[in-house]
């Protein structure tokens, strides 16, 4: 018997520069009939990675949501824009990183995502506080603690925190309410309504092109925030903000205190906020002379005067405090 033996068919060889011809030419065309899909091949050949969140809502059919990340996952405050109930939102990714998704009611959705997630968030637009946001464990592990939780009171939550803590301690769900239970564990500061805020001076802090040290201006109220970029939900810039255009910028008189040390991330964040009212960052965290002086104990704190520099509010909460 003879056997043929089989011959599989010759490829020919293609010159060096015509495989990387071939490729330019499907690159340009994938940039030119599908933009999103050319920046995914793009991203995915540079070695990055990307997250996408998408949420989808009942009772809120058109919005701005921000999103913000207080970790180095977004390098700024960007719109989320709510059509038909719905917004769709990617940026590359090439760490863990938590955002926060601003609610038009001023509340924060803490998300964390991961390079390749996929995030979803859903709810109704009435009751954000039930929204679900899933895509990862974390996610999932946060959301059934909210929805398990959202009605406690005070000390059973303190309770419930630390219980989960405990079955989940090497979460960033069990990180971010470590940083919640420290919040509830500080002492208030000893600052009450109806009692006058001492003579504050700020001088320079070599982190702004201000040389001028500032006090309290006399006959208008006065709005201070204490903050820092590594606590979330701190910065309420954007409410002063609001509160400025609302009354008029001359109607009182914002100051922001920070309590960072890294001045990197406070210039960012000032430079992102556009700030153009009095603000200090003395990088030295709880040792601030003016946190001291006021026994400032937790952060976010909010301070609010009348025009005799009489204390009318206080508290860590800008919707029920201020």
């Amino acid at each position: 018997m003879t056997i043929t033996p089989t011959l599989s068919p010759r490829i020919p060889s293609l010159p060096p520069s015509q495989p990387l011809r071939a490729l330019r030419h499907l690159f340009l065309y994938v940039a030119t009939v599908s933009p999103p899909l050319f920046l995914l091949l793009l991203t995915s050949c540079l070695g990055g990675a990307e997250v996408r969140i998408n949420g989808t809502f009942t009772h809120l059919e058109q919005a701005e949501l921000y999103i913000y990340s207080p970790d180095g996952g977004l390098d700024r405050l960007d719109t989320l824009h709510v059509q038909g109930g719905k917004f769709s939102w990617t940026a590359p990714l090439n760490a863990d990183a938590t955002f926060y998704i601003i609610y038009p009611n001023m509340t924060e959705q803490v998300v964390f995502a991961s390079p390749g997630d996929h995030i979803k968030l859903q709810g109704d637009g009435g009751q954000l506080k039930y929204v679900t946001v899933s895509g990862n464990q974390d996610n999932k592990l946060l959301t059934k603690f909210r929805l398990q939780h959202n009605s406690d009171k005070r000390d059973s939550l303190i309770t419930a925190i630390r219980r989960f803590i405990k079955q989940y301690p090497d979460s960033r769900a069990a990180t971010h309410l470590q940083r919640q239970l420290n919040d509830y564990t500080f002492s208030q500061a000893s600052l009450s309504v109806g009692s006058s805020l001492p003579a504050i001076t700020l001088p320079p802090d070599s982190l702004t092109d201000s040389r001028r040290t500032d006090s309290l201006i006399p006959d208008r109220p006065v709005i201070i925030s204490f903050w820092a970029t590594w606590r979330p939900g701190s910065n309420v810039n954007f409410r002063i903000r609001r509160m400025l255009r609302k009354y008029g910028k001359n109607a009182i008189q914002p100051i922001c205190i920070s309590l960072d040390s890294d001045p990197q991330m406070y210039r960012r964040f000032i430079s992102i906020d556009s700030v153009d009212w009095v603000t200090r960052c003395y990088r030295r965290s709880w040792e601030t002379p003016i946190v001291q002086q006021l026994s400032i104990r937790t952060i976010p704190y909010l301070i609010l005067t009348d025009k005799k520099h009489r204390i009318i509010a206080a508290g860590k909460d800008w919707e029920k405090d201020i």
